[in-house]
C-alpha cells in the first residue's frame, strides 16, 4: 500500500525547479565496492528516449563548504539518498524529505552507456522513475518518466504520451505472460496503470 501511494506521489508532474537538483544526504555504492558518504545532488535528464546522451553525472561532497566532484553512472551500483520534494503553492514553497534509492542502470544493449533512475517496485520486472525536463514546457516544467526493466536488460519507457500505442507496446514486452496479455487487449490495463501492471506480472507470471 505504501509503495501505491509513493507511486501516485512520483507520478505527479510539478512546476518546481528543485527535485533532484538539490544536494542532499546521501551513501554511494560504486561497482569497485567502494562506498562515498555525504551531499548528493542530481540533475533532471533532458526529455527524450532513455537510450539516448552519453553517461549520466551526479556531484558529490563530503560536507556543504567543500568542493564537489562528479560521479559517472557506469561507476556506481547505487544510491541511498535523502530527496527534497519541494511545491509551490499559492506562492509559497513547501519542502518535504524522503529517502530514495536510485540505481545506475544501462541505457543500451551494449551497456555502454549509463543512467540513474530510482527504483520504486523490485521485482522480475522492475519498476523506476526518473525526472525529466521539458524545454517546450513553461518555466522549464519538470515531468515523470516510468521504465520497465528485466534484469540482464536495458530499461524501456513507458509513460511518455509521444510514445504511441502503448497497448501494443505493453503486449510485446509482455509476451512470455498469457493472462497479463489478455488483460492488456481487453484494455483492463493502460497507460497510467503501470505500477498495478508490473506487480501483476512480479506475482502472477513465471
Amino acid at each position: 500500500m505504501k509503495l501505491k501511494l509513493l507511486f501516485i506521489l512520483l507520478s505527479l508532474s510539478f512546476s518546481v525547479n528543485a527535485q533532484y537538483e538539490e544536494w542532499g544526504n546521501g551513501k554511494i555504492y560504486l561497482k569497485d565496492g567502494t562506498v562515498k558518504e555525504g551531499l548528493v545532488r542530481f540533475y533532471y535528464a533532458g526529455k527524450g528516449t532513455f537510450g539516448e546522451g552519453g553517461n549520466e553525472k551526479m556531484r558529490y561532497k563530503t560536507e556543504r563548504n567543500k568542493p564537489s566532484q562528479k560521479i559517472s553512472a557506469k561507476d556506481v551500483d547505487s544510491i541511498r539518498f535523502d530527496v527534497i520534494n519541494s511545491k509551490k503553492a499559492r506562492g509559497k514553497i513547501t519542502k518535504k524529505k524522503r529517502s530514495a534509492l536510485f540505481v545506475s542502470i544501462a541505457k543500451n544493449e551494449k551497456k555502454t552507456k549509463f543512467g540513474f533512475a530510482e527504483l520504486v517496485e523490485k521485482g522480475k520486472v522492475n519498476v523506476l522513475k526518473r525526472s525529466l525536463t521539458d524545454s517546450h514546457e513553461p518555466k522549464m516544467k519538470a515531468i515523470i518518466e516510468t521504465l520497465f526493466m528485466r534484469e540482464g536488460e536495458p530499461a524501456v519507457g513507458f509513460s511518455l504520451i509521444e510514445l504511441k500505442s502503448f497497448k501494443n507496446r505493453a503486449i510485446e514486452y509482455f509476451e512470455d505472460c498469457p493472462s497479463l496479455v489478455v488483460k492488456l487487449e481487453k484494455k483492463q490495463f493502460g497507460r497510467s496503470d503501470l505500477l498495478k501492471i508490473a506487480e501483476y506480472y512480479n506475482s502472477n507470471c513465471l
